[in-house]
């Protein structure tokens, strides 16, 4: 995988979350829910900003390079699925908090894909993989603070509903 390559791996695993969680805000109807997902949407969005720059830069230094984008599993869904999120769209005090949770997660997975990636590869792409590491490690962080303060807001018990620090 050359850093075109990891780039525009990313570039669509990103273009996925921002529709993906677009697509989540249309299914709830909690304002706070909808902030939430509007505020995930745009970290996505920023994420896409970056990456499309960086794509940018490598196309205008070498204009002979293929168009054609990779593809990748779509893990949003999968965690959907996993989680049962949607059961809890309509319940005021967990709605929020699973919003998050679900995000966490989708962001951890993302930092083990781009930590798997950072063993595998070499040179350049080792290296665009160990900046996403870095910021994604900022995202989880972030992620992690606003589940505790759900879960203070809330009153849920640490115990059950907090998440380990990545």
């Amino acid at each position: 995988m050359d850093k075109l390559d990891a780039y525009a791996l990313v570039f669509q695993m990103k273009a996925n979350g921002a529709d993906f969680y677009r697509g989540l805000s249309g299914k709830v109807e909690n304002p706070g829910m909808k902030s939430i997902l509007k505020e995930l949407e745009e970290m996505e969005e920023e994420h896409l900003t970056y990456i499309s720059g960086k794509i940018a830069e490598i196309r205008a230094k070498y204009p002979e390079l293929s168009d054609e984008m990779a593809s990748e599993t779509d893990i949003y869904q999968q965690q959907v699925d996993k989680m049962s999120i949607e059961k809890y769209f309509h319940d005021e005090n967990l709605g929020k908090y699973f919003i998050l949770r679900l995000a966490y997660f989708i962001e951890a997975d993302f930092l083990d894909f781009y930590s798997q990636s950072f063993r595998k590869y070499t040179g350049e792409s080792k290296q665009v993989f160990e900046e996403l590491i870095e910021m994604e490690h900022k995202r989880v962080k972030w992620m992690k603070g606003m589940i505790d303060k759900e879960i203070g807001e809330k009153g849920l018990s640490p115990d059950l509903y907090s998440v380990e620090e990545i």
